[in-house]
């Protein structure tokens, strides 16, 4: 990622200049289906950081592309671009795989004490006081990748914790969120869990789904630049 600092320069030139779909937009006017090459997702990085570092802005996310789109690099770039205005950001992802490819990744069991099996009504273990606590508190955002395979019940478990560690009975607290997944990839695991115990585990059954904000990439550049023949084979 070192080639980060002259892309987010030529983004903080090119969304004004160009007149980038999201410049100076609120979030709820954001476009929700995103057709842009590798720049265009810088820009989107760009515009989206401000409004989601705003203390207990609130601002909940769902980033959603076909493996591909993206997705990753904007996380990286979004990390990149708000840890270096002095803040903290806090990367989690599903997998320990998913997660080494956040800058300063960590899985959602380890950063959030989520307990293992993942039940209804369970809650993370982390104290009022503690350590992991300060470090929710002062992070400006939350990347949370393979949101698509978080069951329902872990959210829930996340958003009480941080409604109890801030203080504010607000979804998660008001602290912003960006999850990021695909559902035509892996769902929650449920040990013997049939078709229908499963689509009832997904997040979009979750009732913190609600809150979520949808933004949708649609452009697939790991095909473009496989060219036809690796297009073929996603295919077959």
């Amino acid at each position: 990622f070192g080639c980060l600092d002259h892309l987010v320069h030529c983004a903080a030139v090119g969304s004004g200049k160009f007149g980038f779909p999201f410049t100076n937009l609120q979030p709820a006017d954001w476009p929700r289906t995103l057709e842009v090459n590798m720049m265009g997702m810088v820009h989107v990085a760009h515009a989206v950081a401000p409004h989601m570092v705003q203390r207990n802005s609130g601002t909940m996310v769902f980033l959603d592309g076909p493996a591909g789109t993206g997705k990753t690099f904007v996380y990286n770039t979004l990390i990149h671009i708000i840890r270096s205005k002095g803040h903290k950001v806090i990367a989690v992802a599903w997998s320990g795989i998913a997660a080494n490819l956040l800058e300063g990744g960590t899985t959602a069991h380890s950063r959030f004490k989520l307990p293992v099996p993942i039940v209804e009504n369970c809650t993370c273990n982390i104290a009022a006081e503690s350590k992991s606590a300060v470090e929710l508190r002062e992070c400006r955002l939350i990347i949370w990748d393979e949101a698509s395979m978080i069951p329902g019940d872990a959210l829930v478990a996340v958003d009480r914790c941080l409604r109890h560690i801030l203080n504010r009975d607000v979804p998660f607290g008001g602290k912003p969120i960006l999850l990021g997944g695909c559902f035509r990839q892996v769902l929650p695991v449920v040990p013997n869990g049939n078709r229908t115990v499963t689509l009832n585990a997904c997040l979009k059954r979750c009732e913190m789904w609600r809150v979520f904000r949808q933004l949708r990439l649609t452009v697939n550049l790991r095909a473009e630049e496989a060219g036809d023949e690796f297009c073929r084979w996603l295919l077959e």
